[in-house]
């Protein structure tokens, strides 16, 4: 969690590398602008993972003299290639998905708009204007199950997850390894909801 923090002073120390690489030309928006674009898969008002990439979005604002910052919310893989795309086109220079979901359409986008930068928050991909953020959040959750277990009195511990995401199905591999590091004997039952603002789904998975 303390990681997820810092994640405002991490996109401005991205930015600020874009920046330092902005130049004019076909590089730049024609109103000489540096814009910031953001996509996330659920609302910013969640409290957690999609406001804390918001209020990044609002540190760039705030810190750099005439940024122009932008923020879509995405719903499905269309939604995220047509957000991408439209950022691009508009001639913005640095442009954000929030979540492993969002490599694969950077990387398709990026090659169509090699001179904005694309980043994504986990993931693996990488090209000459994509790269993602890692957070490590497995050395969270992994002391995360290491209380679980050694709190549990009935040996019998639960993980509920939006959506079977790569970078989420690592975490919650952390929280079983610390369980078991506490607890030997316990269970570990995962279960996702299919999607990340359903409480009531949440609610009766645990």
């Amino acid at each position: 969690m303390r990681r997820l923090a810092r994640f405002p002073l991490l996109l401005l120390w991205i930015v600020a590398l874009a920046s330092c690489g902005k130049s004019g030309g076909s590089g730049g928006s024609a109103d000489g602008a540096f814009k910031v674009g953001l996509l996330t898969p659920g609302p910013v008002t969640d409290g957690g993972w999609n406001e804390g990439a918001y209020k990044g979005l609002m540190a760039i604002r705030d810190s750099i003299p005439g940024a122009e910052v932008s923020h879509q919310q995405t719903k499905g893989i269309a939604d995220i290639e047509a957000g991408f795309r439209d950022y691009a086109a508009r001639d913005y220079q640095l442009v954000f998905g929030h979540g492993n979901e969002y490599q694969d359409a950077a990387k398709a986008v990026g090659a169509e708009y090699p001179h904005t930068i694309f980043i994504t928050s986990s993931g693996n991909t990488v090209a000459p204007n994509v790269s993602p953020i890692r957070f490590e959040l497995e050395q969270a959750t992994y002391l995360c199950g290491l209380m679980a277990g050694l709190m549990s009195k009935t040996h019998k511990v639960g993980c509920v997850g939006g959506v079977k995401l790569t970078s989420v199905e690592s975490t919650f591999k952390a929280f079983e390894a610390g369980v078991k590091a506490a607890d030997s004997n316990a269970t570990v039952v995962t279960s996702y909801i299919g999607n990340w603002e359903d409480v009531g789904a949440a609610r009766e998975a645990t």
